[in-house]
């Protein structure tokens, strides 16, 4: 507990209570794009998905970050070429993404496992 998480140049950095910086890097050497730092102390992880298209496979681009820096999951992913744009901590503390594809889900913030998912659109 204590930490804070921020992005900084595509880095996700983690700081304690006093600013000491207690880690940062990429995650699976790719440019993180947005946080979330959850209550319990973790944080939620979105990765650039462009990161996967690079290494044509498929890419878990969006994860549960322990405070220490270490991945406690990995989101699901919908289908291959698909990644995580956006993420959001609904007012009721559920996890909600979007893909690049036009899927809205919800995720288990304890597994990362999908849910639920609607179509909305393609961005």
């Amino acid at each position: 507990m204590g930490r804070s998480y921020r992005v900084d140049n595509g880095e996700l950095v983690v700081t304690k209570a006093n600013g000491t910086i207690v880690w940062s890097g990429r995650p699976d050497d790719c440019d993180v794009v947005d946080v979330i730092a959850l209550p319990e102390g973790d944080a939620i992880v979105l990765l650039d998905y462009r990161c996967g298209l690079r290494a044509m496979k498929p890419f878990r681009n969006l994860m549960r970050v322990r405070g220490d820096g270490t991945v406690a999951w990995k989101a699901d992913v919908l289908l291959w070429g698909d990644g995580y744009v956006s993420i959001e901590l609904e007012k009721d503390g559920s996890l909600s993404a979007t893909t690049w594809e036009g899927w809205r889900v919800q995720l288990d913030l304890a597994t990362g496992r999908v849910l639920s998912r609607v179509y909305v659109s393609e961005f």
